[in-house]
C-alpha cells in the first residue's frame, strides 16, 4: 500500500527508535519470550502536528522577495474589491 512521504518517513523514524529502545532492552534482558517485536509496536501509527510540521514549508516559501510580493498584491486586491 503507498503511502504519502511524511507517512513514510515518520514510520521508518519510529522503526528505528523502537528498533533500538528493542536492542536496549535485549542486552540488558536475558530472557528472550519476554522481549517485543518491533512490528507490534508499529502496528498503529498516527501522524501528528510535530510529524507533519507545517511551518518549515511556509518559511521557504516566504523567504523569497517574489513570493512576498505576490501575496500582499494579491491581498491588496482583495481587500479593495467591493463585496457583493
Amino acid at each position: 500500500m503507498q503511502r504519502s512521504l511524511v507517512y513514510q518517513k515518520v514510520l521508518k523514524h519510529r522503526f528505528q527508535d523502537a528498533k533500538s529502545k528493542n536492542s536496549d532492552r535485549r542486552d540488558s534482558s536475558t530472557d528472550v519470550e519476554k522481549q517485543t517485536d518491533v512490528t507490534t509496536a508499529l502496528e498503529d501509527v498516527k501522524l501528528s502536528l510535530k510529524d507533519v510540521n507545517p511551518l518549515s514549508p511556509v518559511v521557504l516559501v516566504l523567504r523569497r522577495v517574489n513570493n512576498l510580493l505576490i501575496f500582499f498584491s494579491a491581498g491588496k486586491i482583495l481587500f479593495y474589491t467591493p463585496n457583493t
